[in-house]
């Protein structure tokens, strides 16, 4: 059970369903959570100043319609220092964490109270219809007058927003919670997309995958027809070494796009990406899976030439080392017969690394290499050896009578230490 779950139990088992009947001149919204549906709210009692309070929704139903202060079924109780167990601030920080609250909203949004025959309605805007923008209407406060719009207050993520809507400075008040998702579409979603392509971006750099696929997921969901998202989610999955499974649903949506029709300047920009991604490092690890050959317009290996094959995509093939154990060894193919064989070494914190050329001729269905013969940290690199190609993957081995084969080498540069 979370730090935010048990204090919940502990204050709602403590204090009675409802708090007494007080004489509120104002209560004010703290900030919420939405994963433990829960809020702080902050009291001015006229008799008995400021407390606060902890109220949770879990039982309010459905959050995307929104909920009232307090709602039927919300359960509230009085926090304080005897009842939490601990300092008040520490328990409000307990409960809502320490994500930051924002008084505006990122997306653009237009937000206004209007007055119906049921009472006042939140309306949230996220642009005109004619551009994909949607409206959400909250459930009506039902109120002897019109409420007027108070304080908003909008979690970290942007998504979900509390609004105020009160009579006046100690008149009628309530908060209505919306998740504003829905809406999230259009020029919005244009805008939240942007920004966390931006985020993951950072991840990507950071090798957070996991991060990076998250933000780019939620991206997509918010601006599904952005051929950018696409390619950028099927990059970070790609660099996971997970699954192939979104990698190539992604990647067959560009496919789709570049041959539809009706998809206007989008076939040209998702057709843009497929060519990148034929030298993209980020599919290095899948560069001889069929499926995503195929998608990105590479050819199947079966129908290459082994000079083909080595000066694909980066003409670059590793073999991945171990810490204090093995060396990394990467060759970098040229044409004409040329190429580097790289060797890098890390351990205790020490990374050094040499490089040394070779040459490589074809004769018929046989490739051998030629270089310096050395040995680095129990590595023996022999003058003369053969690259024997597989027949179905992207990948070849080093291998001659003198010395063990060296391999698999695959597609991309070594990655030392996990980083590039």
């Amino acid at each position: 059970m979370s730090m935010r779950c048990a204090l919940l139990v502990v204050l709602l088992a403590v204090a009675s369903l409802s708090l007494p009947a007080r004489a509120v001149a104002r209560e004010k919204l703290l900030g919420f959570s939405v994963k433990d549906e829960v809020a702080v709210i902050a009291v001015d009692d006229e008799a008995l100043g400021q407390f606060f309070k902890v109220c949770t929704f879990a039982e309010s139903g459905d959050m995307s319609l929104g909920w009232l202060s307090p709602p039927a079924g919300t359960r509230c109780a009085e926090l304080n220092e005897a009842s939490a167990g601990m300092p008040v601030q520490q328990a409000i920080t307990g409960l809502l964490g320490t994500a930051k609250m924002v008084k505006a909203t990122p997306w653009g949004l237009k937000i206004s109270a209007e007055a119906g025959d049921t009472g006042t309605v939140v309306v949230v805007s996220g642009g005109a219809e004619a551009d994909g923008g949607k409206t959400v209407r909250a459930p009506a406060v039902a109120s002897d007058g019109a409420l007027k719009l108070g304080e908003l207050l909008f979690d970290d993520s942007g998504i979900v927003m509390a609004a105020a809507l009160e009579a006046g400075p100690k008149g009628q008040r309530s908060v209505v919670v919306v998740n504003l998702l829905p809406l999230l579409t259009g020029p919005a979603g244009q805008r939240i997309a942007a920004a966390r392509v931006k985020q993951a971006e950072a991840a990507m750099k950071k090798r957070d995958w996991t991060s990076a696929k998250n933000l780019l997921e939620f991206a997509a969901t918010t601006d599904p027809n952005s051929a950018a998202i696409r390619y950028a989610r099927a990059a970070a999955e790609a660099q996971a070494g997970v699954g192939t499974t979104t990698m190539l649903e992604c990647l067959r949506w560009l496919k789709e796009q570049a041959t539809a029709e009706d998809a206007g300047p989008r076939a040209k920009e998702a057709q843009r990406f497929l060519d990148d991604a034929k030298k993209d490092r980020a599919f290095d690890a899948w560069a001889g899976e069929p499926e995503l050959r195929e998608l990105i317009g590479l050819p199947a290996i079966a129908t290459m030439t082994a000079d083909a094959r080595l000066l694909e995509r980066t003409a670059t093939f590793s073999r991945q080392g171990r810490t204090c154990q093995t060396v990394w060894l990467t060759m970098t193919f040229q044409k004409g017969g040329k190429g580097t064989l790289a060797v890098a070494e890390s351990c205790k914190g020490k990374k050094t690394g040499t490089k040394q050329p070779f040459s490589w001729a074809i004769d018929g269905a046989k490739v051998t290499m030629k270089t310096a013969a050395r040995t680095v940290a129990g590595e023996a690199i022999p003058a003369e050896a053969s690259i024997e190609l597989d027949g179905t993957y992207q990948q070849l081995r080093v291998t001659s009578d003198s010395v063990s084969a060296i391999g698999p080498f695959e597609p991309g540069p070594a990655l030392i230490d996990d980083s590039l």
